[in-house]
């Protein structure tokens, strides 16, 4: 039986609380969980462990863990609504991009590889969803 690899939601959340503007709220899928969608807390990203695959060569296998770091904006202004949701997301997109990509968590012994999303952007109910999705390696 295989040692669990450590948890890597709590390291990204930090990196990205150390990346990102002060006014930004990071949270997990638990911090998120039940919030309704009018009430949430914005600017923010939420870190989702949004899922796995699991890959066998012989012996050897491995679990590629993917995670999407939501960037989650909201249309307050009088403006055209995506035009000011890009407008504010676009920022917290690339700084999410330039801490998470290439960059190994604590006790890992790979780095973090951004990929294309498996989620599209979505905007509902005033509120703008970026998807940024990236994976984890783990061989066992």
């Amino acid at each position: 039986m295989m040692t669990p690899p450590l948890p890597i939601g709590a390291a990204v959340i930090e990196r990205l609380r150390e990346s990102l503007p002060g006014h930004v709220y990071v949270l997990s899928a638990v911090d998120a969980a039940g919030i309704a969608e009018s009430a949430q807390p914005t600017p923010a990203v939420h870190v989702i462990w949004s899922d796995y695959q699991l890959e066998s060569q012989g012996a050897a296998r491995k679990i590629i863990e993917v995670w999407t770091a939501w960037i989650v904006v909201q249309n307050v202004s009088n403006l055209v609504a995506t035009e000011s949701a890009i407008d504010e997301a676009t920022p917290i997109f690339y700084s999410c991009l330039n801490a998470i990509d290439m960059w190994t968590p604590p006790g890992d012994h790979a780095p973090l590889m951004v990929q294309n999303p498996k989620f599209k952007l979505m905007y509902r109910n005033g509120v703008f969803y970026v998807p940024l999705t990236f994976y984890r390696t783990v061989i066992f």
